[in-house]
């Protein structure tokens, strides 16, 4: 009897010690948080602008403060981006992330307002005074659900 309760026991056991790796492996295979720069990103949302105070002093001294109209895609669903321990810039994680700065270099955005919208790039944490979100995303692509996407 002692050696058959031991068995249960043991099995037991074995059962949930398996079904919490099984549910760890899943978990961290699903795509739940998308990750910074070297990592490649597709977000989709509505591309709009929104005002912001820019140099000299950012909000400081409106008077002389520039008036920005800062590209910010509103997300279609929010996104958790995960943080990366070992960098120096990109290490906080957001939970529930619903707005991206965009920062387009190579690609004029602005003919997008109001559009929904594909972007493909790469993420990066806010660090500057003229980063206006947490989280920014500067682009690589875009893409309108009806057309073809448009590369650099």
């Amino acid at each position: 009897m002692g050696l058959s309760r031991f068995l249960r026991t043991l099995l037991a056991c074995g059962a949930v010690t398996s079904s919490r790796a099984a549910g760890q492996d899943s978990a961290q295979s699903l795509p739940s948080c998308l990750h910074y720069w070297p990592h490649d990103v597709r977000v989709t949302g509505k591309l709009v602008t929104e005002p912001h105070y820019g140099p000299p002093g950012f909000g400081e001294s409106p008077k002389r403060d520039a008036k920005l109209d800062v590209p910010v895609l509103l997300l279609s669903h929010p996104i958790d981006v995960c943080g990366n321990p070992t960098s120096d810039t990109d290490r906080e994680t957001f939970r529930g992330v619903k707005k991206l700065q965009v920062v387009a270099v190579r690609i004029t955005v602005e003919g997008f307002i109001g559009e929904e919208i594909q972007l493909v790039g790469h993420l990066y944490e806010a660090h500057t005074a003229n980063h206006y979100t947490n989280v920014l995303i500067f682009v690589d692509s875009l893409r309108l659900p009806h057309q073809a996407a448009r590369r650099l």
